[in-house]
């Protein structure tokens, strides 16, 4: 099985053009409502919040997604989009205040990674839980990568000819569209339910240690890798360079993810792809120990694309993942582990942004990395030690 192959199943191609609309939407949207911010109140500071607001409810979402998870799962995705596309509608009133808007982003954003849990739920049932969810995660993430690059282009473009505020009430109907395009793509399926217990909706997910690392390991190694772009803008200038040419340096991190994804994939089969998560992995946070060295712009760009090349470690890991999930906690722990992502990454830019106060940022890239390394050290056998007796949940 390929990508070509996975893109032929009728249901996923649905879900890849929903996806491609909701994602281009909140790239866009994130353009907007920056420049929508800092247009009202001339402050970096709130319009920078309009990024890290898209990171920081995801951990709460998380948390509360297994309260849904008795809902089917065409229902609740359509629910999260007509929810997330209601706030993006709400956001374009006139004259909202700031503090409101910024609300409602936080508020929105709650229902992200409940889609996304439950989207990535659906794909077992779709496509089985072997090669075809491993190969349909891929695509998602490939997705993603190159949605920011394009709907950055795009949201940049559309800002020239239309106001902040249209552009965002265009992202509450791109939120409809896809909900239509669930409603008339998806079958109405039923998937497993983990049963009811007292406590946090996480910890069963949490509680086998096999799928902690892994989750851990998921996390921790993107949270480390993000400090290069964390820091471009500084990183940049400390080299006599205007901060304009920090887009220079930030498209080569999604470019690299897209082509290590696309390799992995298609160089290696499934134990192929196990074997190499702990060298991927490494090769995502050695790579970037050349930033001590201050290279030049070019140069940097060629070791932020080879290091990120090595996110093709998530396809091993996926596997890893469901080898010690039972299948009635698939959907939650999908949930989780996306949250997990989308928090830690959120935090590795503000880590990085705070060390940078106290470090020239070619000193705190590499020591950062380091940081993930002895993580990735420390998870390592997670990947390796045999799966049989974590699948129990």
């Amino acid at each position: 099985m390929g990508y070509t192959a996975v893109l032929r199943h009728r249901e996923f191609a649905w879900l890849v053009v929903a996806h491609t609309v909701v994602l281009l939407g909140t790239t866009v949207a994130t353009v907007a409502l920056a420049v929508l911010v800092f247009e009202r109140t001339a402050s970096p500071l709130l319009s920078s919040l309009t990024f890290a607001l898209g990171f920081t409810p995801y951990l709460l979402g998380g948390l509360l997604s297994a309260r849904f998870e008795r809902v089917p799962p065409r229902r609740l995705m359509i629910c999260c989009d007509l929810f997330q596309g209601g706030a993006y509608g709400l956001m374009a009133i006139p004259g909202l205040p700031v503090p409101a808007l910024l609300a409602l982003l936080g508020i929105g954003s709650v229902a992200a990674p409940v889609f996304s849990g439950t989207r990535a739920g659906l794909l077992p049932a779709m496509l089985g839980d072997g090669e075809g969810f491993v190969l349909g995660r891929s695509i998602l993430r490939l997705i993603a990568q190159t949605g920011q690059i394009l709907g950055l282009a795009v949201g940049g473009a559309l800002l020239l000819v239309v106001d902040a505020r249209t552009a965002v009430l265009g992202v509450a109907g791109a939120y409809a569209l896809s909900a239509l395009l669930i409603r008339l793509g998806i079958a109405d399926h039923r998937l497993p339910v983990a049963r009811a217990e007292g406590g946090v909706d996480a910890a069963r997910v949490l509680a086998d240690p096999r799928r902690r690392r892994l989750l851990l390991l998921g996390w921790l190694v993107p949270m480390a890798a993000v400090a290069p772009e964390a820091l471009a803008v500084p990183y940049l200038v400390g080299l006599g360079l205007p901060a304009a040419s920090a887009g220079l340096l930030l498209w080569a991190a999604p470019a690299g993810a897209v082509l290590g994804e696309v390799l992995t994939a298609r160089l290696l089969r499934e134990r192929g792809r196990v074997r190499a998560v702990v060298p991927l992995a490494a090769t995502v946070l050695l790579v970037p120990l050349a930033f001590a060295a201050q290279p030049p712009l070019p140069v940097a760009i060629a070791v932020l694309l080879l290091s990120s090349a090595g996110f093709g470690f998530s396809l091993g890991l996926d596997q890893r993942l469901m080898a010690v999930t039972p299948p009635e906690l698939h959907r939650r722990t999908l949930t989780v582990s996306s949250a997990g992502l989308m928090f830690c990454q959120g935090l590795g830019f503000a880590l990085a942004g705070a060390a940078a106060e106290l470090a020239a940022p070619h000193l705190v890239i590499p020591a950062i990395s380091l940081l993930g390394l002895l993580a990735l050290v420390l998870l390592r056998g997670a990947v390796t030690a045999p799966a049989a007796s974590g699948a129990r949940g």
